[in-house]
Order: structure tokens, then C-alpha cells, then sequence
């Protein structure tokens, strides 16, 4: 029996120095990663002081062009769009691991039908991407601690990079810097000729805890005295009537101003704009920019 514990505890040990090990070896590679996604939020968890910073998911990275929204407001912009971030709990941690060492005058925060919306057992499934910088802040942590997974990242250094290891391990061989444009990427692939309008389908229900989160990103901006704009992109879709009513009711419950392109059918005269339904190319996105950066710059009273 005693040889027994003196095993067990020697496995447990050697486990424990694997895992210590290998999370400062990873931890190492995301430093050095040029991987889309984790240099992007490595930059904003340390880096970032633009004016104004975008927040959002792929329609936010592929959307948006700095450069030209610069132009036009003559304030420094950052795209940081983070692909399959597809809801507001992954908007909330990046708002907060900002805030940790900088405060932008304006947020604007690229909103959609998964930001209300119920989305099954995988809501909580893409803040895995920014485990790798869980201990950062209260305010991020809180998100890992209501999906029920802080400890185990807590527990397992290693366990953090599970959902990016692979990937971070081969942005060491590849340069994606942070974006062609302040973050901004131009989708891949040409317009879709054949693109056909669709009509969106009513989300299942409404998830309140998400519009809890939204409310607290709210309540955070206010605070720290950041201008708040909510957008919400062109598509190449039509939105039924009152199909984002659940993040306009919190816009107009905090006088949060939301420029909604997609329910006015921005661009239906535009397919060639469009890579898909939901996804501009870099001409629509040009177009949409300038659109947006002279709405911006009316909100701000610039």
C-alpha cells in the first residue's frame, strides 16, 4: 500500500510539472504566435490605444476599414474583430482586458441575432479562444466562472491553450501581424454571382443572461466614460420586423445609439458587395466604411 501512494503521488507530481511546463512553453507561443486570432487579442490584452476600437465578430473584422474611418473623424481606429466570437460574452472579456490598460473615447460594438439569442449548450463555447489570458481581470473572469470552467483553467495551465494550441503553434511560421488595416482583413474569395436575398428566420428565444452581459458592457462604458455605438452591419438578407428589438430595447433604455444597416437593406441593390449572405467583400466594405465612418462622425458631433 505505501508503494501504491509513493506511485500515485510521484504521477501526480510529474503531472503537475507537465502541465506547469507546458503552460510557460505555450505561454512563451502565444507571445510569439502570429496566428490571426491570438495576435489580435494578445495586442488589445497589452497593447492597443486607439481612439476608437471596434468589437465584434468575423462581420466586424471584414467590415470595417480603419483607414477610412480615420479619414473621416481624424481619431485612430482599431478593428478588433475576432472570428467565431459569436456572442456577447466574448465582446464582454476583450472590453474588459482592455480596460485593464487603456480606455477609448468610443466603442463600437458589431452586434447580431446571436447576441440575444439562444444558441443550445454551446453558448459559452468560443470564450475558450481567451483562456490563455484568464487571471487578467475580475471582470473577464466572471464570464469563465458563469460558464463553469474557471477552475479547470485555474487547475490545468495547459488546459487554457486546448482550444488554440494547434493554431498558435502554426502562426510561429506565418505572419498575420495585426491585420492589413489596423486590424481589418479583407475576406477571401470573390463575390458571390449567384447570391440570392434570404429571409432571416426568428432566433428561437430570447436568452436573458446575454442581454445581462449586453447591459453590463453598457454599464462598463458608462462608467469609465466611453462613448458606446452599437452597429449592426450590412447583409445581403432581409431582417423581419423587429427582428433585433431585444438589443434595441437596450439601446433605447440607455440612449445608446445603434446604427442598424442591415434592417434598412443597405446594399440589396449591391450583390456584387457580398461574399456570401452575411459577408461583404473589400469593395462593399470600402463602401460601407465611408457610409458608417460619416454617421459615426455625426454621433460624435465632430
Amino acid at each position: 500500500m505505501k508503494k501504491f501512494y509513493i506511485s500515485l503521488t510521484t504521477i501526480i507530481l510529474l503531472l503537475f510539472v507537465i502541465d506547469r511546463v507546458g503552460g510557460l512553453i505555450m505561454d512563451k507561443c502565444i507571445g510569439l504566435t502570429n496566428a490571426k486570432a491570438e495576435v489580435k487579442i494578445r495586442y488589445m490584452a497589452d497593447e492597443v490605444n486607439a481612439d476608437v476600437i471596434l468589437l465584434g465578430t468575423s462581420r466586424c473584422i471584414h467590415h470595417y476599414v480603419p483607414s477610412i474611418i480615420t479619414d473621416s473623424i481624424h481619431m485612430s481606429v482599431y478593428n478588433g474583430g475576432i472570428s467565431d466570437s459569436d456572442n456577447i460574452y466574448a465582446h464582454f472579456i476583450l472590453l474588459n482586458l482592455i480596460l485593464e490598460h487603456h480606455k477609448p473615447k468610443v466603442v463600437c460594438l458589431e452586434l447580431s441575432a446571436k447576441d440575444y439569442s439562444i444558441q443550445g449548450d454551446d453558448q459559452f463555447g468560443k470564450i475558450s479562444f481567451f483562456a490563455p489570458w484568464i487571471g487578467r481581470c475580475a471582470g473577464a473572469d466572471s464570464v469563465y466562472k458563469e460558464a463553469g470552467t474557471y477552475w479547470r483553467y485555474i487547475v490545468s495551465h495547459l488546459y487554457r491553450y486546448n482550444a488554440v494550441g494547434v493554431e498558435s503553434l502554426g502562426g510561429l511560421i506565418v505572419n498575420h501581424r495585426y491585420g492589413e488595416d489596423n486590424g481589418y482583413f479583407t475576406i477571401q474569395g470573390s463575390p458571390d454571382k449567384t447570391i440570392q436575398l434570404k429571409r432571416e428566420q426568428y432566433a428561437i428565444g430570447v436568452d436573458s443572461l446575454k442581454l445581462d452581459y449586453l447591459q453590463r458592457f453598457v454599464d462598463i462604458c458608462r462608467q469609465n466614460d466611453i462613448k458606446l455605438v452599437f452597429t449592426i452591419s450590412p447583409r445581403f438578407s432581409v431582417a423581419p420586423p423587429n427582428f433585433y428589438a431585444p438589443l434595441m430595447d437596450i439601446a433605447i433604455k440607455n440612449d445608446v445609439p445603434c446604427l442598424d444597416y442591415h434592417t434598412n437593406g443597405l446594399f440589396h441593390d449591391h450583390p456584387e458587395f457580398f461574399r456570401d449572405n452575411g459577408h461583404m467583400v473589400e469593395d462593399g466594405a470600402k463602401a460601407y466604411s465611408s457610409i458608417f465612418a460619416s454617421d459615426l462622425k455625426q454621433i460624435l458631433h465632430l
